[in-house]
């Protein structure tokens, strides 16, 4: 931010992007107090656009080779370090792709084992997971950024609210992912996180359901219904 600002100034293109930096303010403030999830601050980086372009159209010839070189430069380290970084692609050219899914994704083994379980593809309930990719069946599931009403009955200390919805939902199973828990208890699945931990769930889990399969990251139950 210190050298935008002082780009700014010395190109003198400060006047010509006020409104975008009125609005990168406003937007920073705004993105800070309700998340500060990170993907949510590319719509910024259009704004971050038109401020670059305005102090590079002002900017000497020699500055925007300079500065040109050192983009591409650090646009394409940036790039490598964190593709590789998250998404491993490298690792394609060392083992089978489906080595490298159930490392990467921590659902895939559950999911795998579902699909071949049951032949008529009923749906499935996810608690802790928002990814649905890899089921082969219709699945509920909630992000982290959704305040699920059908965990409203575990609240109480009862469940029943849970069993009318669930039933409603016409499903079979039901997943709980504890790796994605723990990893996002203290963001968006804490509340499915704090219901996951109550005796209630247990209770219901004994009542209603039976356990199918369990494995280091996810355990499936399956609707005695």
């Amino acid at each position: 931010l210190m050298l935008v600002t002082i780009a700014l100034i010395l190109t003198g293109a400060a006047k010509r992007v006020k409104t975008v930096v009125l609005f990168l303010a406003f937007y920073y403030t705004a993105w800070y107090f309700t998340g500060s999830v990170l993907r949510f601050m590319l719509p910024a980086e259009a704004a971050c656009a038109v401020i670059a372009a305005v102090i590079y159209s002002r900017a000497h010839t020699k500055i925007r080779v300079i500065a040109m070189g050192l983009l591409v430069f650090l646009q394409v380290a940036i790039s490598v370090y964190f593709v590789e970084k998250y998404l491993k692609p490298l690792s394609l050219f060392q083992e089978p792709a489906n080595v490298y899914i159930v490392k990467n994704v921590s659902y895939y083994k559950a999911a795998s084992f579902l699909n071949n379980y049951d032949k008529n593809k009923r749906p499935v309930l996810l608690l802790g997971e928002a990814r649905t990719f890899y089921f082969e069946m219709p699945v509920v599931s909630y992000t982290v950024f959704n305040n699920a009403g059908i965990l409203e009955g575990f609240e109480p200390d009862h469940g029943l609210n849970f069993m009318k919805e669930f039933s409603g939902l016409k499903a079979g199973f039901l997943m709980v992912n504890r790796t994605e828990l723990n990893r996002l208890k203290d963001a968006g699945f804490g509340r499915v996180f704090a219901v996951y931990k109550t005796q209630s769930f247990k209770n219901i889990m004994d009542k209603f359901f039976k356990k199918l399969y369990i494995d280091n990251d996810c355990e499936i139950y399956e609707y005695k219904g």
